[in-house]
């Protein structure tokens, strides 16, 4: 699930005749399934990042920063740049470009390392989709392609149950991952910068807390069998969240708050079941939650009746 982000040019003549200096604006395209996380190969307008501009003369064997460093780019009119300042490309020279989105994150950028972060936190419904680009350039009004990477991975929950139930109301009140890593430190390094669609090196390490993760909460949804042309189908459960890629250990879980109401009477409690799944970058799973109840049945059975022997009565 990439998602691309252009970099185009507005032409600006100055005194030169036989030169063109080019503005470096952004523009996006892009359509998501919600705030949060980024779906497709597009991005919304609301979409913003952070670029760290790289200047070289020697095809990157020597760096040194360039004008546009840790500039917070966002959607001006029909492009993404800076809300007040205008950057340009050089007449020499290459630029090149690591983009984090969104861009309230806060990274470590250097040539040689690529991008690093620190004790990034997940914290679930609350987290934005991480991402990273990178590409390089020259004055161009040309496009430059930025294709943003997910850096984690997505869970997402279905519901459904196994029949229909009469008489019966089951409802879901909240759902978390627990037992997983929710901190860890990532790097980001674009080996191979002019394959935009090859999945980047991205690697977490370090995981510094061990908790839980909420999916959903605060929200009770109901559930019902659910049949599309014959065939069962689950009903999403609110959105996906992105999580740390991870994989899990032999206490990692998924938790299932649960309110089973028959004949005006409501229980409500925990159901706990072990995922064993691992999470890799880029990658989105779907879990899919059939409940099914156990019909309470008698089997009657009777103690037979024991025999005594009594005293004999003689009536005369």
């Amino acid at each position: 699930m990439a998602a691309a982000v252009v970099l185009t040019g507005c032409v600006t003549n100055d005194s030169w005749s036989d030169a063109e200096q080019s503005e470096i604006k952004m523009a996006a395209i892009g359509k998501v399934a919600n705030r949060a996380i980024v779906e497709g190969a597009t991005v919304p307008d609301d979409f913003n990042f952070t670029v760290f501009g790289f200047y070289t003369t020697n095809s990157f064997a020597a760096t040194s920063q360039f004008a546009m460093w840790d500039v917070e780019c966002s959607k001006q009119g029909s492009y993404f740049k800076h809300d007040t300042d205008s950057y340009y490309w050089p007449w020499t020279g290459e630029v090149g470009f690591y983009a984090v989105s969104p861009a309230s994150v806060e990274p470590l950028v250097e040539w040689a390392s690529g991008v690093t972060l620190v004790d990034y936190t997940v914290l679930g419904a609350e987290s934005n989709d991480l991402m990273f680009a990178y590409n390089k350039g020259s004055n161009q009004a040309a496009a430059l392609n930025m294709v943003f990477h997910h850096a984690l991975a997505q869970v997402e929950v279905a519901l459904n149950t196994d029949k229909e139930y009469d008489d019966v109301t089951l409802a879901v009140t909240g759902i978390s991952f627990e037992n997983i890593d929710t901190t860890a430190s990532c790097i980001y390094k674009e080996s191979s910068p002019a394959d935009q669609t090859s999945n980047p090196s991205i690697s977490w390490s370090g995981n510094t807390n061990y908790g839980s993760t909420e999916v959903y909460s605060s929200t009770t949804q109901a559930v019902t069998y659910n049949e599309v042309d014959g065939v069962a189908t689950p009903v999403t459960y609110g959105d996906g969240v992105v999580v740390i890629p991870q994989t899990m250990d032999a206490t990692s879980e998924i938790a299932i708050g649960y309110a089973l109401t028959q004949n005006g009477k409501t229980i409500e409690g925990v159901v706990k079941r072990p995922i064993t799944t691992t999470w890799v970058q880029g990658n989105k799973y779907i879990y899919t939650l059939t409940f099914s109840l156990n019909e309470i049945l008698f089997n009657p059975s009777a103690t037979d009746w024991v025999k005594v022997d009594s005293d004999s009565i003689s009536i005369e």
